[in-house]
Parts: structure tokens; C-alpha cells; sequence
């Protein structure tokens, strides 16, 4: 988590941070914009609510997702293998 921790900090001083992820409730928690790639091809982008609400996880991951609303604000699971 040290390196997520360093690429938000890099965020916020106004840098501009790209990084390709596995795995997906970091993903989904640590960015301001998710782009989903299918065999190469985009088949969803935006915040990562809207790449949660576009419903490609499971087809692209073979895994469902939940959301959960908490203190700390919304976080993402992955639960059952589709």
C-alpha cells in the first residue's frame, strides 16, 4: 500500500498518475478514473461508480462486485466467481 499511498499523494500535488491494476477494490478505491480494457479493447470508463454501475465486471473478470457504503466512504468487494 506504500506505492498506492505515494501515487495519491503525487494526485494531489497535481501530477499526473496513470497505473494498471489487478486488483480491482484497490483499484476502484484508490482512483478518480477507471478505464475497463477487454482484450484490448475499452469497454468501460469514468469514476469508478460508473464503471461499477456499467455491470462489465463479471463478464471481463469472471467476478462479481459489491458496493458498501461505510465512514470512510464507498468501498468495492469482489465476491463470487461468475
Amino acid at each position: 500500500y506504500q506505492t498506492a499511498r505515494l501515487l495519491r499523494r503525487l494526485a494531489g500535488q497535481g501530477k499526473a498518475v496513470a497505473a494498471v491494476m489487478h486488483d480491482l477494490p484497490m483499484a476502484f478505491r484508490m482512483a478518480d478514473r477507471i478505464v475497463v480494457l477487454d482484450k484490448g479493447r475499452i469497454v468501460a470508463r469514468g469514476t469508478p461508480e460508473e464503471a461499477f454501475q456499467s455491470g462489465v465486471i463479471p463478464a471481463v473478470f469472471g467476478v462479481s462486485m459489491e458496493q458498501a457504503e461505510t465512514p470512510a466512504g464507498t468501498r468495492y468487494f469482489c465476491g463470487e466467481v461468475v
